[in-house]
């Protein structure tokens, strides 16, 4: 039940986010959020084709690609969202190699425990990308970083 819930929401959270970055965001969290649905999709796609020990292997390998490209935005734009996201990212792909590490705990809860972090990270996003698009608004005050590079 509650892997449910948790795959439930995500795909609302993805769907919000999504409408989030296409009407307020730019060209980095289109690009980004268009990824991650690519990804998302691409895993439903994995899940009716292959066996689910290689499905298991296949979502790390996502999860990795994102924490890669999460920490790439992070050095590198002048937005505070990707920070946060890549924080967030990082702690479900460290539960993805714990769960390798510990026995005598069934993997179903590590996995809903990586994939719960995907939740905060979508909201963060969308919450930062708000923000980004009310700070660029014309009449409002410049943010504190370069706005240029966006």
């Amino acid at each position: 039940m509650f892997a449910l819930a948790i795959l439930i929401l995500f795909w609302v959270m993805l769907l919000s986010n999504m409408i989030t970055e296409m009407v307020f965001g730019q060209r980095l969290e289109r690009g980004f959020a268009g990824l991650l649905c690519l990804i998302s999709v691409g895993m439903v796609i994995a899940n009716a084709l292959v066996s689910p020990a290689f499905l298991a292997s296949i979502g790390s390998g996502s999860d990795i690609l994102i924490l890669l490209i999460a920490w790439v935005l992070a050095l590198k734009s002048n937005r505070y969202w990707p920070i946060w996201f890549a924080a967030m990212q990082s702690l479900s792909v460290i539960t993805h190699f714990v769960s390798l590490i510990v026995d005598g705990v069934p993997h179903l809860i590590f996995s809903n425990l990586a994939a719960v972090w995907a939740l905060p990270a979508l909201l963060t996003m969308s919450w930062g990308t708000i923000q980004d698009w009310r700070a660029r608004r014309p009449g409002r005050a410049a943010p504190l970083t370069d706005a240029a590079s966006g």
